[in-house]
């Protein structure tokens, strides 16, 4: 091969190489039969640019003189094993990673799209709302059956309730862990798959003191286009913080004075005002307790309104 200037890719396959280095092993002139070249990683790159010297190494021996030849021969040798190296680990690490051979699972949160559900307000000890996310990978291929696991921090929980926008995809759930739900997805390569789960504040959430995150977890089957199957396992965590999508009620009250009773058999009312003044948020119910009354003697409690 007299011209090093045709290894202009950056990927070269396995046996691609292999004829290369052969040739360049025994001083082989060809280039017609190596045309088709790849892309990838920079790790390659050097190995091209090893194979590249031993060319122009074997160049230079035909013109060199019997006490050049021995150190050229020996930085040929030097640098075929450096490439076979290369080529060698590159090869491994393909076969030790199956991984490699999966595509990366996409997960978008839906937030505020017209004609979408979203997750726009949870209220602590209040109604749920709902988790949308649309589900997808990038490279061909399909995937054959999924299941992803959510996790929330404690104080935020799955609603018990689960859905798909769109027909042909389904979810259900697998497991219904509060705090670490699973679920069955189908259809995800088959349409625009969009999952909406129930979420919930309950009392126990804490803005102040955590900070609320979703994690997914996906276990997949992915069969690419050569219909080569692959068992594949990821996690993503979308970037939304929830803190501030969560409000927490505020309760106040106006302070009252001691009431002086000054006469038996009659009937006494105070008026206590209580309020919510949490923003956007709002209470269903709560416990009102009223201290310091001896209902067991002089003193009966006749009735409460609101």
């Amino acid at each position: 091969m007299k011209n090093s200037n045709s290894f202009k890719a950056s990927f070269l396959p396995k046996a691609m190489l292999l004829g290369l280095l052969l040739a360049s092993f025994y001083g082989i002139s060809s280039t017609n039969s190596f045309s088709k070249f790849y892309n990838s990683s920079s790790h390659i790159d050097d190995l091209e640019q090893l194979v590249c010297e031993i060319q122009n190494l074997n160049e230079l021996k035909r013109d060199a003189s019997c006490n050049e030849l021995l150190p050229i021969q020996l930085e040929i040798n030097n640098l075929r094993n450096r490439a076979f190296g290369k080529s060698a680990a590159s090869a491994s690490a393909l076969m030790m990673d199956p991984m490699a051979l999966c595509p990366e699972i996409q997960s978008i949160e839906l937030i505020d799209v017209a004609g979408f559900a979203s997750t726009d307000r949870l209220v602590i000890c209040g109604e749920p709302d709902t988790l949308a996310f649309v589900i997808f990978i990038e490279e061909p291929g399909e995937i054959l059956g999924a299941q992803m696991t959510v996790s929330f921090e404690s104080g935020m929980q799955y609603a018990g309730f689960e859905l798909t926008h769109y027909d042909g995809t389904t979810i259900s759930n697998l497991n219904p862990d509060p705090i670490k739900p699973e679920f069955l997805l189908e259809g995800i390569t088959d349409a625009i798959y969009i999952a909406y789960i129930g979420v919930e504040a309950n009392c126990d959430a804490d803005i102040n003191g955590l900070e609320y995150r979703v994690d997914l977890e996906y276990n997949f089957t992915y069969q690419d286009t050569f219909g080569n199957i692959q068992t594949c396992r990821q996690k993503a965590e979308p970037a939304r913080v929830y803190n501030s999508t969560i409000k927490q009620p505020i309760i106040n009250y106006r302070s009252v004075s001691n009431t002086n009773i000054n006469g038996l058999s009659q009937e006494y009312c105070r008026t206590i005002q209580i309020s919510q003044d949490g923003i956007d948020a709002y209470l269903q119910e709560l416990d009102f307790s009223i201290c310091g009354i001896d209902l067991d003697n002089e003193l009966s409690l006749t009735q409460t309104l609101v």
